[in-house]
C-alpha cells in the first residue's frame, strides 16, 4: 500500500473521530476492554459483554410503533437560514447544524443480554446509551433520489401517528401538517428483540428467586442470574454500534 494511502487513512479516521460528540467519544473509551465470559469469577467486577437483547416488559416506539426495552424519539426543525441554502434547495441540506433539535422524549425497561447459553439482567436506571444501527427516520419533504431524477420535491403528508407524537410534545400539530415551509424530521433510536449489543458495567451473580419475572421467561434449572447494573457515578454503557461490536 502506498503510503499516502495510509496517511489518508488515518487523516480521514481523526476528522471522523473529532467531529463526534464529546459523550458518544466517552461512551466508545469504555469499550475499549476485553469481553468476558459470564461466570462467578466476574462477580463485583466491571466487565464488557456482547449478546442479543431479550425484552421482559416491552415498551412502544411512539413513531414506528415497534417493540423496544429502549427508545429516545428526537424531533427536529430546519433551521430558517437552513431554508434557503444548501447544493440542492430546501429541505436537502445533510449539515447537522441545519437542524435544530426542538424536543426529545425517551424511555427504558430492564432486559436481558443472552451471551452464548447465559443470560444477564440489564438494570437500565442509570444506563448511558450510544444507538448507532437501530435508528428509524421519517421527514415530511419527500425523497431525495426523487429530487435527483424528477427534479421536484415532493411533500410528504404527516401520518397520524406523527401526528399525535408532536401533540404530545405540546406542539400545535396542524401547524405541521399544514405548513410546506415548516420541514421536520424525526430519528427513533431503539433496543428492540434480538438486538446486537454490547455493555459495559458492575456485574453481581444474584439468586433467580429474587428475580420472578425473570424466572419466568428463563429456561428451567437456572439458579443464578448476572445482574449489569449502574450508579450515577458509574453508569452502565450500552451501545449497537457495529464499529465496536464487530471491529
Amino acid at each position: 500500500m502506498e503510503p499516502w494511502y495510509i496517511f489518508l487513512g488515518l487523516a480521514v479516521f481523526f476528522i471522523i473521530l473529532m467531529l463526534l460528540p464529546n459523550q458518544d467519544k466517552k461512551i466508545r473509551k469504555e469499550f475499549k476492554r476485553k469481553s468476558s465470559i459470564l461466570s462467578k469469577d466476574i462477580n463485583n467486577k466491571i466487565i464488557k459483554v456482547q449478546g442479543k437483547s431479550i425484552l421482559i416488559e416491552a415498551l412502544i416506539t411512539p413513531i414506528f410503533k415497534n417493540k423496544a426495552a429502549f427508545y429516545e424519539t428526537k424531533f427536529y426543525e430546519m433551521s430558517e437560514l437552513a431554508k434557503g441554502g444548501g447544493d440542492l434547495g430546501t429541505g436537502f441540506n445533510s449539515n447537522e447544524s441545519d437542524w435544530r433539535l426542538k424536543e426529545t422524549r425517551s424511555k427504558k425497561n430492564s432486559f436481558l443480554i443472552q451471551v452464548k447459553g447465559d443470560y444477564a439482567l440489564i438494570d437500565v436506571e442509570h444506563c448511558e446509551f450510544l444507538i448507532t444501527k437501530n435508528v428509524d427516520k421519517f421527514n415530511n419533504y419527500g425523497d431525495l433520489n426523487e429530487f435527483i431524477l424528477n427534479g421536484k420535491l415532493r411533500y410528504r403528508d404527516l401520518e397520524p401517528n406523527v401526528l399525535d407524537f408532536i401533540t404530545t410534545l405540546g406542539l400545535t400539530a396542524k401547524y405541521y401538517k399544514y405548513n410546506d415551509e415548516a420541514i421536520i424530521q424525526l430519528k427513533e433510536s431503539k433496543i428492540g428483540e434480538g438486538d446486537h449489543i454490547a455493555v459495559v458495567g458492575k456485574c453481581t451473580v444474584e439468586d433467580i428467586q429474587d428475580y420472578p419475572m425473570v424466572k419466568s421467561i428463563l429456561p428451567s434449572g437456572i439458579k443464578n442470574i448476572f445482574v449489569i447494573k449502574g450508579t450515577s457515578e458509574t453508569p452502565v454503557y450500552l451501545t449497537d454500534d457495529f464499529g465496536i461490536l464487530f471491529g
